[in-house]
């Protein structure tokens, strides 16, 4: 679903005017799949920060999708599912 949200983000809603507005989006887009999916955000932003990072901590998963870009981040979650459930 995290998926779904960013490949339907326009790439420049990773580089808006001011970085604050792009972490916003991103945020937006990870809490609103955890809402619909009815679990905290902490059941979708780990999973995805594992993903991104390949770590369970560190920077903050916002800032790390803003620096890393749209295509990278979805690149890392594809492989991460296809390790995972395939």
């Amino acid at each position: 679903k995290v998926l779904d949200g960013l490949e339907g983000l326009d790439e420049r809603a990773f580089y808006p005017a001011d970085e604050g507005g792009a972490l916003d989006i991103l945020e937006d887009v990870v809490r609103g799949v955890a809402e619909s999916e009815g679990v905290s955000a902490g059941k979708v932003i780990h999973p995805v920060r594992v993903a991104i990072s390949g770590r369970t901590s560190g920077p903050g998963l916002f800032e790390m999708m803003y620096l890393l870009g749209k295509k990278r981040c979805v690149e890392r979650i594809n492989v991460a599912l296809d390790r995972f459930f395939t």
